[in-house]
């Protein structure tokens, strides 16, 4: 069904740009429409359309048989320079490198899609390999992490909701990021991202949720208090009360 949709897609989009000659030389499927386990009623159809290089580039969404297809049309070259920026890591973001490691091959004109595909799997798994944080890195995490706690309670203490609640949003987002960098774990779509670090750490993810599940804001705290103190042992322990670093200045 969903390579029905997609071709169908095309014939829709090369009747809504006659004069352009849109020559398909690929077709990748991603999201959570291609995945049964990950399907629901929000699910739309994305798909990327590698194109013979005509001048143009299309991104947008049409409806196919009540399906949303959220499309993204790029020439051959455009595929190829994205890739080699995610590569040889002149870019941080790894969109591209995520999307030809999960998509679904639906056509593939010169096997083009696959080689990408096959060089991508191996960077990621490169790349998470060679994760983590060094000394200078986790002693800078730790205190982001601790100063984060303290303005959450100081914003607490001067009943500033506002800031409270945005600074434990901050902190949990970083708590994330830190956290899955040290132990290595990929970081992926926000909606996954659960099911990702439960593959090593169920713990985390309960101690996260709670504080969502919290009916205080005197619950919350004592839940906040037990989350980081969990991140923090997990990576070696908190910081010192007294502490420093000394790196090279580099000249």
């Amino acid at each position: 069904m969903n390579q029905r949709i997609a071709y169908q897609f095309i014939e829709k989009l090369k009747q809504k740009y006659p004069k352009d000659n849109l020559q398909i030389l690929g077709i990748l499927g991603f999201g959570s429409y291609f995945n049964k386990n990950k399907f629901s009623k929000n699910s739309d159809l994305d798909i990327y359309i590698v194109i013979k290089n005509n001048g143009n580039r299309y991104r947008g969404i049409m409806h196919v048989e009540g399906v949303e297809v959220d499309y993204f049309v790029n020439p051959i070259e455009r595929l190829k320079s994205d890739w080699k920026k995610v590569k040889y890591r002149e870019v941080s973001r790894k969109t591209i490198a995520y999307m030809l490691r999960d998509g679904i091959v639906i056509l593939d004109r010169n096997g083009m899609l696959k080689k990408l595909q096959k060089e991508a799997k191996l960077f990621l798994k490169d790349e998470l390999k060679n994760s983590g944080l060094n000394h200078i890195e986790l002693t800078t995490a730790k205190y982001f992490i601790q100063d984060y706690v303290r303005d959450i309670e100081d914003s607490l203490l001067n009943k500033d909701i506002f800031s409270w609640q945005y600074n434990i949003h901050s902190l949990l987002n970083y708590l994330i990021e830190i956290f899955c960098r040290y132990h290595k774990i990929s970081i992926i779509k926000q909606k996954y991202q659960a099911m990702e670090i439960a593959k090593k750490d169920k713990r985390f993810v309960k101690l996260y949720q709670s504080i969502a599940e919290s009916n205080s804001k005197k619950e919350v705290m004592k839940r906040i208090d037990t989350l980081v103190g969990y991140c923090l042992k997990s990576m070696g322990g908190a910081l010192a009360q007294e502490w420093d670093l000394k790196s090279s200045s580099g000249v």
